[in-house]
């Protein structure tokens, strides 16, 4: 990797002892490598700054070195690299924003990546490339989808705890970010979200939970499984007033084409637009989860139930300007069975057992 640019090297240390910085930013190449004869694969890798009076260049260690990267003004070819060791940053400018972007990737073991406030579009499956992202900030950009692949890159099921979508475009959430089972944080405030997936509830490890200002009515089943610390789902579109429902009509042998769709989601088969049609894709998006943990799609029967958020934890937010806290859930019941399972037994809701009468 080499990137020529601006570079203005700021000692973190100089302000506390009250001494002036009197340094300019110097036309510098940056690079990444090896020191010389350090081949193996062991070899730590260094960030190199090389400028025209200091042609030997200044190294950093990368590996568990880099503290964070400010990507704010990404697009204007400026960013700041942050390290541990020495306390310094590294404040880039002049750069080809194109060249930082696509470069930014090297940096394989980056634990905090910001690029909010940006005019970021789409977000990277190269995302993939980081083996320790545990803090991904992608707020106040023009995201408008989530690419299912950038939820099935395996270093970011393992090391992603945080993610900050807030002030984007999204209309929808793929089933696949909830295979992001590390999640400890997930910000979707101000979007445009009018639904959940219905899997959310395997977000085990999730804590915290946010999602105000969209366009959500009902939240799936699979909520009231989430052990969440703070939740806030202020501003959304749920009713005043919610009556306990199910409706029945629906049970009954599914198609061929949803049996199949049942078994690709059970086996959980992973699939893209270029493995099937786009219609297909968009009809296993659209799975519901019974409560039984089987798929299901038209043949299914539906409830609707009444909860608070104050079960759910205590640091949770209203709903509403009034103070309210209640929130309708919406569940599927997959089979005939099941459907009578549920007339029967009752519902459990988070920690609590709550019977759920039906006229």
């Amino acid at each position: 990797m080499r990137l020529t640019c601006n570079v203005d090297l700021v000692n973190r240390n100089l302000p506390s002892a009250n001494i002036k910085k009197s340094s300019k930013a110097q036309h510098t190449q940056l690079s990444i490598g090896k020191k010389p004869g350090g081949g193996s694969k062991e070899a730590p890798l260094f960030l190199m700054m090389c400028t025209a009076k200091d042609r030997n260049g200044t190294k950093f260690k990368i590996k568990d070195n880099v503290q964070q990267i400010f990507g704010k003004f990404l697009n204007e070819g400026k960013a700041t690299i942050r390290f541990k060791e020495p306390e310094q940053d590294l404040c880039l400018s002049k750069a080809d924003p194109l060249q930082i972007d696509s470069r930014i990737f090297d940096l394989k073991k980056l634990q905090v990546l910001n690029l909010s406030e940006n005019c970021v579009e789409e977000i990277s499956t190269d995302f993939g490339k980081f083996t320790t992202l545990g803090e991904l900030y992608l707020n106040n950009n023009l995201i408008t989808c989530i690419n299912p692949r950038f939820c099935l890159q395996k270093n970011l099921i393992l090391t992603l705890s945080i993610l900050d979508l807030s002030y984007n475009q999204l209309k929808l959430l793929p089933l696949q970010i909830c295979e992001l089972s590390n999640l400890y944080n997930l910000k979707l405030n101000n979007n445009l979200l009018e639904h959940l997936p219905p899997t959310i509830g395997r977000l085990r490890n999730l804590k915290q939970f946010s999602a105000s200002q969209n366009k959500i009515s009902l939240l799936p089943a699979s909520f009231m499984q989430l052990k969440l610390e703070y939740v806030d789902l202020f501003g959304n579109n749920f009713p005043d007033e919610v009556e306990d429902s199910l409706l029945e009509d629906n049970v009954g042998v599914p198609s061929l084409v949803e049996a199949c769709a049942r078994s690709v989601k059970k086996y959980r088969v992973p699939y893209t637009d270029e493995d099937l049609h786009g219609h297909l894709c968009r009809y296993l998006d659209s799975a519901r989860l019974c409560w039984c943990g089987a798929y299901c799609f038209e043949s299914s029967a539906r409830y609707i139930h009444k909860v608070s958020l104050k079960d759910l934890t205590s640091t949770s937010t209203s709903i509403g300007d009034a103070g309210r806290s209640e929130v309708p859930i919406q569940g599927f019941l997959c089979s005939p069975q099941c459907l009578n399972k549920f007339k029967k037994n009752p519902v459990h809701i988070g920690n609590k057992i709550k019977t759920f009468l039906i006229n």
